[in-house]
């Protein structure tokens, strides 16, 4: 027997940007998608460096989540789920961040990593038809973290959740942009340091698809297409030589020129190319040419946890 529709809220606040989606949804899937809003909000700025959350990047999540709430009143959902992901469980200072939801009458919970791996997966197959033939790699490239999971149909079979995302990685070795070799040795070798543990273990997988996700990825196929369109975007083979391609246009030109010649939104512009070589080192670890890119994510993960979690 089919559940009734479900009028749910979620929001991801994660360490660059959050994410406001507004559906219906029962124990299948996602019916309905009302509102699916993306803001740049950074709350992740200066983190690597202070390990705590900056005033003006709280001021900025409070603008936002401000927005968020009158958009979630005037939809009046049956449930509301407001979660954070990597940024607030680096920051020490993540309660000013909770007691701004909770002023707002949002209950934000903090998803530890190894959830936020999960929730990924769930948003990306959940409701979906799945190839059950061979392992997928979904790779979650987040401002402050970076999920890999593997996954056979609808099933995870290995997650990990590694500590550095773009945001982080830009921050720590990224001192001038255009990027100079120095800065992308030190990037490359941190990178690699970092997903060699996740690498030997997903190693043990044949895996037939790579999955991406967030912003890096999406924000990539813009630059091809000329625009964000997500109906094109959704399902898009990035191949590793365009991607290969983006890196050098990205490492070549100032944070102004990626936003005017690349059209790359202002608030990715600076983080983009530590995202891309991130992205593929992953792929070319697991010998693959492409990586087909998802525009769904945690976001649509939360409403199928809030089901799965039912039973």
């Amino acid at each position: 027997m089919k559940t009734k529709d479900l009028k749910i809220a979620t929001i991801d606040i994660g360490s660059n940007s959050f994410l406001l989606l507004l559906c219906t949804a029962n124990q299948s899937g996602i019916s309905t998608i009302q509102k699916d809003v993306v803001e740049i909000v950074r709350l992740g700025q200066g983190l690597a460096k202070n390990k705590k959350f900056l005033p003006e990047a709280l001021d900025r999540a409070r603008n936002t989540l401000t927005t968020f709430k009158k958009m979630i009143d005037e939809f009046q959902p049956d449930i509301v789920l407001p979660k954070a992901t990597a940024a607030a469980r680096i920051a020490e200072n993540r309660a000013d961040l909770l007691s701004i939801g909770k002023n707002l009458g949002l209950e934000i919970e903090t998803i530890p990593g190894e959830q936020e791996a999960k929730v990924t997966y769930q948003g990306v197959f959940w409701g979906q038809k799945t190839d059950e033939t061979g392992y997928n790699l979904l790779i979650d490239i987040g401002g402050g973290s970076t999920e890999l999971i593997v996954g056979k149909g609808a099933n995870i079979e290995y997650s990990v959740s590694i500590p550095f995302g773009a945001v982080l990685l830009t921050e720590r070795f990224i001192k001038s942009h255009p990027v100079v070799s120095d800065d992308e040795m030190n990037l490359e070798k941190e990178i690699d340091a970092g997903i060699a543990g996740a690498l030997n273990s997903i190693a043990k997988f044949p895996v037939k698809t790579v999955l991406a996700v967030a912003g890096t990825p999406t924000t990539l196929v813009q630059i091809i297409l000329g625009g964000y369109d997500d109906a094109r975007i959704n399902g898009y083979s990035l191949t590793l030589e365009k991607l290969l391609e983006l890196e050098g246009k990205l490492k070549s030109r100032t944070v102004e020129q990626r936003i005017t010649e690349l059209g790359v939104p202002k608030g990715r512009a600076d983080i983009l190319y530590a995202g891309a070589v991130l992205l593929r080192k992953i792929i070319t670890s697991v010998k693959l040419k492409e990586v087909k890119v998802s525009t769904r994510g945690v976001r649509h993960g939360i409403v199928a946890d809030y089901f799965l979690s039912q039973h």
